[in-house]
């Protein structure tokens, strides 16, 4: 069995219904205005890992027009363009996908969730080579112990991984970054972390 293969496959099966479920909780607002808060730049240059159908891409392009937005299914890439068509979307493994250069800040909501500790970090170590000085890597995911978790529905298997913030500093302190800001809240029964680290 991969893991990561019956992930994407299961967001390919589901991406119609997944995406309304994600349509109905509102998008990342405040935290999409804060990231940019931290960067002194107009137009910054901005990659969304995991962009899922667009739904926060939508609110990422009221301060920048220099975006791309990634995700490993095809499926909710093409929801993502039928919705934002004037928008930059690709398919692509953020694990293997190369970043653009000279990034200002990297959004990875409920994206980084899908990838065991050392992937992460390898992750981190990428997107720290592509940042710009200073730049921002803001991301949330499921919090909990650090466990994995293989959820089965009517679209397949789906694996996640659960962290805690200790986790996340640890990784952070070993792949170049600082962390800014961290929150925690609890949406829909589910406990979320969000984080933002600064390229040092």
């Amino acid at each position: 069995m991969n893991k990561k293969e019956d992930t994407i496959r299961a967001y390919n099966q589901g991406a119609l219904v997944l995406s309304k479920k994600f349509n109905e909780i509102s998008p990342r607002v405040d935290d999409i205005q804060r990231a940019f808060s931290f960067i002194n730049k107009e137009n910054p240059k901005v990659l969304e890992l995991g962009c899922g159908n667009g739904r926060d891409a939508k609110e990422i392009l009221k301060f920048t027009n220099d975006y791309l937005g990634i995700d490993a299914s095809v499926e909710m890439i093409k929801l993502s363009k039928e919705y934002l068509p004037d928008a930059s979307f690709l398919v692509g493994d953020m694990e293997t996908f190369n970043f653009p250069k000279n990034l200002d800040i990297i959004f990875a909501f409920a994206a980084l969730l899908h990838l065991d500790k050392p992937s992460v970090k390898d992750v981190l170590l990428k997107a720290h080579d592509s940042l710009s000085e200073n730049g921002i890597f803001y991301f949330s995911v499921k919090l909990d112990l650090y466990h994995e978790k293989i959820k089965t529905d009517e679209f397949g298997q789906r694996t996640f991984y659960y962290y805690n913030i200790d986790d996340m500093r640890d990784l952070a302190k070993r792949t170049g970054y600082e962390v800014i800001y961290e929150d925690s809240q609890t949406i829909r029964g589910t406990n979320w972390l969000t984080v933002a680290l600064r390229k040092i």
